[in-house]
């Protein structure tokens, strides 16, 4: 009833067929009315993670030209983002699979911007929104949306160089710069 519902999504995970998708999206559009925040990514397989340490159980293959730098979104710059190149065994090959990884998204994307708009909220207003629970209380649920809409209308994190706007996923298309703190 109360709870603060945040849904994390990430497109063209290894082996996704168009019916995991269409599914997906139906579940975006099923639940729009109690889902309060969004995070949305594009699949990365970056080294010592699980696919990668143990390709062939995630149905993968990886290739040997692995570690370069990948752009979905045609950011400034690619400040930590490394995927490992890979074949899906039985299914896409990597240049198939790196446009469906950017296709997948953009669809999810859509169906998000269609569903139900978030709040533009970041891990950086977590505070704020515990805050608002802990004075209203779960029973309020209501108010604290409209509150945390309020309050993040137009917001500018210390870390990128532009306001925050809903969809709040959309902070990656932004590009980060590094500032240094007050003292």
């Amino acid at each position: 009833m109360g709870i603060w519902n945040h849904i994390e999504l990430i497109g063209g995970l290894p082996t996704e067929t168009p019916r995991d998708l269409a599914e997906t999206k139906e579940f975006i559009q099923a639940h729009a009315d109690c889902i309060d925040i969004y995070s949305l990514n594009p699949f990365f397989l970056y080294a010592g993670s699980p696919l990668h340490l143990h390709p062939e159980r995630h149905g993968i293959r990886l290739r040997q030209s692995a570690g370069q730098k990948h752009d979905y979104f045609d950011w400034d710059e690619n400040i930590g983002i490394f995927s490992e190149e890979f074949d899906e065994i039985g299914g896409l090959s990597w240049e198939e699979k790196d446009k469906q990884i950017s296709a997948s998204t953009e669809s999810l994307m859509r169906t998000i911007e269609e569903t139900a708009p978030p709040v533009g909220i970041d891990y950086i207003h977590i505070n704020l929104l515990m805050y608002f629970y802990a004075i209203f209380g779960h029973q309020d649920k209501a108010l604290i949306r409209k509150l945390m809409k309020i309050s993040t209308a137009r917001f500018k994190p210390y870390n990128l160089d532009s306001f925050m706007r809903p969809p709040s996923y959309q902070k990656h298309k932004f590009r980060r710069v590094l500032k240094e703190l007050p003292t």
